[in-house]
């Protein structure tokens, strides 16, 4: 794997984030907390605090028709909720094939995306099965822009990007020069780094086109848990599996799960060059990302899980000590230097306030 960015934060604040290893191999640029990557589906994630904001504030219905903000919606959607769209109960497809993922057409809009998937059957009749679907996440934003009055990223900028301190985070323009955007690689046959096929994600911003550091996702998990971003009872339900039809057990958006006797709530992604992780145990505040620049790696989600476990145990001891990342094993192996000495004693960070 050529890169990986890491960024490890308490309830307090941020206290470790540094670069490894190499963010563009043709120019030998250094890997570093500022490195800004595709996210992938942690995209969904961020979307899904967009949506449950205007729930709150009574702009969205969760449980309405979908029609009720896109009138023009086809019939076979007018039984679909916001709601289903966030849980992946509604019955829109994914992908086909990489043909279909690896797009390169440019679109000017979300609405422009729909002609990929809006004249198609649905799978199942919605709210009575599970399908994971990007494209479901791509009428999500349309859904959110229509409740809001504003475009997609405008409203990501302003209401979940800008309070929670994101300062890198936006939508990944292809076209855009974006300030140390990070290259993606894949493996070629001989385990050599080759580049990444060619994407445009501006068919699927809301599901896997944003792009950002891994600082910035855990000031978003800190904001979301902080109830900077959400209410509190809104973040319970966000942290929470819910029994849906046909004993369905469901998630709004964010993976909830159980890991090493402890609730881990987050998201992962993998696309065209780079495979992402962000987790948070929502006891303790403990929360971290991992982002690198290799879609065939497996380094992410087996080694921030470690990580995690052991800043979780440490914070409840309130140790002041430094973040130490684990030691390299041959499952988790981190074979790289780090490129920053940018390691934050907890004591030091914490006094700062947030960005």
């Amino acid at each position: 794997m050529p890169g990986l960015s890491i960024a490890v934060a308490t309830r307090a604040g941020v206290v470790f984030s540094e670069g490894f290893g190499t963010a563009d191999l043709e120019n030998r640029v250094a890997a570093t907390s500022q490195s800004v990557y595709r996210l992938c589906s942690i995209s969904k994630a961020l979307t899904a605090v967009a949506a449950l904001q205007l729930a709150e504030t009574q702009k969205l219905a969760l449980d309405a028709s979908v029609a009720k903000y896109l009138p023009e919606a086809p019939e076979t959607w007018r039984s679909i909720t916001p709601r289903q769209l966030l849980s992946h109960t509604s019955g829109i497809r994914h992908y086909r094939n990489d043909a279909e993922e690896f797009q390169t057409k440019h679109y000017q809009n979300l609405a422009e995306a729909l002609e990929l998937f809006r004249d198609d059957y649905l799978l199942f009749k919605p709210g009575t099965s599970v399908q994971y679907s990007t494209f479901g996440y791509t009428l999500l934003g349309i859904v959110i822009e229509r409740a809001s009055g504003e475009p997609f990223r405008d409203y990501m900028r302003t209401h979940v990007f800008a309070p929670a301190g994101m300062n890198h985070s936006r939508e990944d323009d292809i076209w855009a020069v974006v300030p140390n955007r990070v290259r993606g690689y894949r493996n070629g046959e001989n385990g050599d780094p080759l580049n990444c096929h060619l994407e445009d994600p501006s068919y699927k911003v809301p599901g896997g086109g944003m792009i950002g550091t891994a600082e910035d996702l855990v000031r978003f998990a800190l904001a979301v848990r902080n109830g900077v971003l959400l209410r509190e009872g809104t973040v319970r339900e966000l942290f929470t599996r819910y029994n849906g039809p046909n004993g369905l057990s469901l998630d709004l958006g964010w993976d909830v799960e159980e890991f090493q006797g402890l609730r881990i709530v987050g998201h992962t992604g993998g696309g065209e060059g780079f495979i992402t992780d962000f987790r948070m145990f929502p006891g303790s505040g403990v929360a971290g990302a991992a982002l690198a620049n290799n879609e065939d790696s497996r380094l992410p989600p087996i080694f921030l899980k470690r990580l995690l476990v052991s800043c979780h145990k440490d914070s409840l001891h309130m140790s002041p000590a430094a973040v130490v990342i684990p030691e390299r094993s041959e499952e988790s192996a981190c074979p790289w230097k780090s490129n920053e000495q940018k390691q934050i004693p907890r004591a030091e960070k914490s006094a700062r306030p947030s960005e």
